[in-house]
């Protein structure tokens, strides 16, 4: 007679049970790390134990309901990371068509001393400088030179640090226009130490001298929605003045020119595509982010390339 316990006293597997707020197995943990509520797994991650954890502060029916909004919010931006997830993937290939097509329409392949960019864009929409944006940015200068004069400089204050020499770099900020100076608002990104950097350059100024060579290097018509400071023309301020953020900031486009490394071939030449929207800009679904404008730059300056070759396929 066939033996019939064998793989029948054995007890039967337990499958483990899934964390409640993201799903994972729940592994085998001290019981005094786990939550008293065995309703209601939950793995080792932080977030997903404080969420679990606020059962002990609630009743069932309030527990409930806290917890399905945690799943739901959850949900939402595991949805918005896929899909912007997915919004880079489709831009990284229309890059690399228009690229292509960039190339074909110049009779160049690629080589090694080029780079392919895209960059951000400025405002261009230069409007009338309004009063009250006057009036802030005095205040905040005030305020600067108040903070000065209360806490006079212990040491030499640094010189504002130059990116690397490059003809190419300039050409490519100016196709971009100020899409990284939309942030400075009526402060200009200006702070204690960039004053105190410019009155060690002009010690014969005082704080109303100081005052004056700012509130004078204001232009009647600025760009909207941007920098106090900036123009059609670029930064109506020298880069003296200029913030140490504004001085030492370098989105990827001008790294990819500016600073390549050192074992690299020195860039010749760059095919760049400028889109519609500003480097702070979230990815926000639905937005024109459009490509706007297409151009090569050599060490012989900005030579715009047709539109049309980024054209959807």
């Amino acid at each position: 007679m066939p033996d019939l316990r064998q793989g029948m006293l054995r007890p039967p597997t337990r499958l483990r049970p899934a964390c409640t707020v993201c799903g994972a197995v729940v592994h085998a943990a001290p019981a005094s790390t786990l939550p008293r509520a065995e309703a209601y797994p939950v793995c080792t991650a932080l977030a997903c134990r404080l969420v679990v954890g606020r059962r002990a502060q609630l009743d069932d029916s309030s527990f409930r309901r806290f917890l399905q909004t945690q799943l739901r919010l959850r949900r939402d931006v595991a949805a918005l990371v896929q899909r912007n997830e997915a919004q880079r993937a489709a831009d990284q290939r229309r890059h690399e068509a228009v690229w292509a097509a960039m190339r074909a329409h110049l009779g160049r392949p690629a080589s090694a001393g080029e780079v392919a960019v895209v960059v951000p864009s400025g405002p261009r929409q230069c409007v009338r400088l309004a009063q009250r944006r006057v009036a802030n940015y005095r205040r905040h200068l005030q305020g600067l030179l108040e903070e000065i004069a209360a806490t006079p400089a212990d040491a030499a204050p640094a010189q504002p640090e130059v990116a690397p020499a490059s003809a190419l770099g300039g050409p490519l900020c100016r196709l971009c226009g100020g899409g990284c100076c939309t942030r400075g608002e009526d402060s200009a990104y200006l702070s204690a130490a960039t004053l105190r950097r410019f009155m060690a350059l002009r010690p014969q100024f005082g704080p109303a001298e100081v005052l004056a060579a700012y509130l004078e290097r204001m232009a009647p018509r600025t760009e909207r929605h941007s920098c106090i400071n900036h123009t059609a023309q670029g930064c109506g301020l020298p880069r003296e003045m200029r913030s140490e953020v504004c001085n030492n900031f370098s989105c990827a486009a001008l790294d990819a020119v500016q600073a390549p490394p050192a074992a690299a071939v020195p860039v010749q030449s760059v095919i760049a595509i400028r889109r519609r929207l500003g480097q702070w800009t979230r990815p926000t679904h639905g937005a024109d982010n459009e490509i706007t404008a297409l151009a090569l730059i050599t060490q012989s300056g900005l030579q715009p390339l047709p539109l049309r070759l980024a054209a959807p396929g």
